[in-house]
């Protein structure tokens, strides 16, 4: 099937090939062009798409096509390539809210008690002013980084805190 311009308004009219095809395996190619991997990606680009998730539109699902592949002209576009190459996309930002859960840490019951909670409000900003302090950076800068980089580095803190956690039980109970 063609679809002139597969607007996701007009899903309507074809609900169970639309519901096959969200099913369907990612592909990192459309059109010829090769995707771009989510990590390598700056750091608020993947912030954003994550928001874009939340209330996704045509004018979003074009804008992630031309982030990812370069391309947003969606007309004459095959369905079964459309969704080969945006379930491509969904599969990529799964992968890292998967690994995210990585980065959630025990939350002792002193830190809830003084309020850590708080910090949530700002979000990945908490991220940013961490890593811009300790390379000398504002968070405007960190969040041009790529986001594997960020991710990267945030996981080997969060480790760095467990084992100095465990080194440090060990040390009382020795």
């Amino acid at each position: 099937m063609i679809v002139d311009n597969p607007k996701l308004k007009d899903a309507h009219k074809y609900p169970d090939e639309i519901f096959i095809l969200s099913g369907v395996k990612g592909e990192g190619v459309f059109q010829g062009a090769k995707a771009k991997s989510i990590w390598d990606l700056k750091f608020f680009e993947v912030e954003n798409i994550k928001k874009d998730f939340q209330n996704l539109d045509d004018d979003k699902v074009i804008k992630l096509m031309d982030l990812f592949y370069g391309k947003s002209d969606l007309s004459k576009v095959r369905s079964l390539q459309f969704y080969r190459a945006f379930n491509y996309i969904k599969e990529q930002l799964k992968d890292v809210y998967d690994k995210e859960k990585m980065l959630a840490g025990d939350s002792q019951q002193k830190l809830i008690d003084a309020g850590i909670k708080e910090l949530d409000i700002f979000g990945s900003l908490n991220i940013l002013d961490d890593l811009g302090k300790d390379f000398g950076k504002s968070p405007e800068e960190v969040e041009q980084w790529s986001y594997g980089l960020v991710f990267s580095l945030s996981l080997k803190r969060k480790k760095e805190s467990d084992i100095r956690k465990r080194l440090d039980k060990w040390k009382t109970l020795n």
